[in-house]
């Protein structure tokens, strides 16, 4: 039987270590052959990556680890200082291709974090005459610091039954979609999903490599942002474009994809698009550290995936308990 662990969200910072003894022993115990992270494991700071290092060597096996937006995001929020001030917000639901705005700030409303946007050549100057892109090129020391200590995200692990590739979707997506409109002085501004994560279509191809490459396992993608949530989740604006990604996914041959970010625990079954193919799964992760905790779970959890033979069995565990088995399905 191969088994594989994921764990999500850690949100592990050096004054919070003494709560991890417990959960390592409970991993340590659970014999993973490989272990999946799906981001948001620290804050971006080098002695934080040091110490999710040294949690995640302390479980056997391989290890795939992808980042989240609190992994570099820190760094980012630092380049601005004092916010832009907004005013006259309203609610415009609109798609936006980002090469073609400037990228002047940051803003955190009721709702959530968003980038603030203003179309090229617009009127009056932006204060970087630059896109949202170039602006995160340049800051980019977290991903270096990520690389080095954690692991370039871009290698695949290939079992002798598995296969598992992740993703960076804490990028710029090549389309956003707009949740406000505002002024910033009397300039026109357009707030825009911080967090909504995208897949490229390089990824795609990426994946679709890595299949052929590799036939006859367990195909796994691990993201941080979830393309999907339970249905009985009232959270939306999660992924760009995740309902048309999943589709592409589930055409490749993946069985499977990981994600976090919102701490709900679940996952939903994408069905076979013919008579032919495999079912797939998208099973998000709740938080395994942080207090953060959504309704209606009262742990900190994790999920395991069990493979013996043709055989696949998703389990959900909150730490201290005994696993409960999500779902299941048999490969083709």
């Amino acid at each position: 039987m191969t088994r594989i662990l994921h764990i999500s969200d850690l949100h592990l910072v050096s004054s919070e270590m003494r709560y991890v003894k417990d959960a390592v022993k409970e991993l340590v115990m659970a014999a993973p052959d490989l272990t999946i992270a799906t981001g948001d494991l620290c804050y971006g700071e080098e002695g934080e990556f040091m110490h999710v290092r040294h949690f995640l060597d302390s479980i056997p096996g391989k290890k795939l680890v992808v980042p989240g937006n609190t992994d570099k995001l820190g760094t980012f929020y630092r380049w601005f200082g004092e916010r832009p001030s907004i005013t006259d917000v309203k609610t415009s639901e609109t798609t936006l291709e980002t090469d073609e705005y400037d990228f002047i700030g940051t803003t955190t409303l009721s709702t959530g974090t968003y980038w603030l946007l203003e179309k090229k050549n617009g009127d009056g100057p932006a204060t970087e005459n630059t896109t949202l892109k170039k602006w995160r090129e340049k800051i980019s020391d977290p991903m270096k610091l990520f690389d080095a200590i954690l692991g370039d995200v871009n290698t695949p692990v290939v079992l002798p039954d598995v296969l598992a590739v992740g993703f960076d979707t804490e990028k710029t997506p090549e389309r956003v979609e707009t949740a406000y409109i505002a002024k910033c002085g009397e300039r026109k501004i357009y707030l825009a999903h911080m967090n909504d994560g995208a897949l490229h279509d390089s990824d795609i191809s990426t994946i679709e490599d890595a299949i052929r490459d590799a036939p006859g396992r367990l195909n796994i993608v691990a993201v941080h942002h979830p393309l999907a949530l339970p249905l009985w989740s009232t959270y939306t604006g999660y992924f760009s474009e995740g309902e048309e990604r999943l589709e592409e996914l589930a055409g490749l041959g993946v069985h499977i994809v990981l994600a976090g970010h919102k701490h709900i625990p679940g996952g939903c079954i994408v069905p076979p698009r013919d008579g032919g193919s495999d079912p797939m799964y998208h099973l998000s992760g709740g938080t395994l550290f942080s207090p953060d905790i959504k309704d209606p779970y009262k742990e900190n959890s994790y999920n395991i995936i069990d493979l013996e033979g043709k055989s696949v069995s998703i389990s959900h565990v909150e730490i201290g308990t005994q696993p409960r088995r999500f779902g299941g399905f048999d490969l083709r």
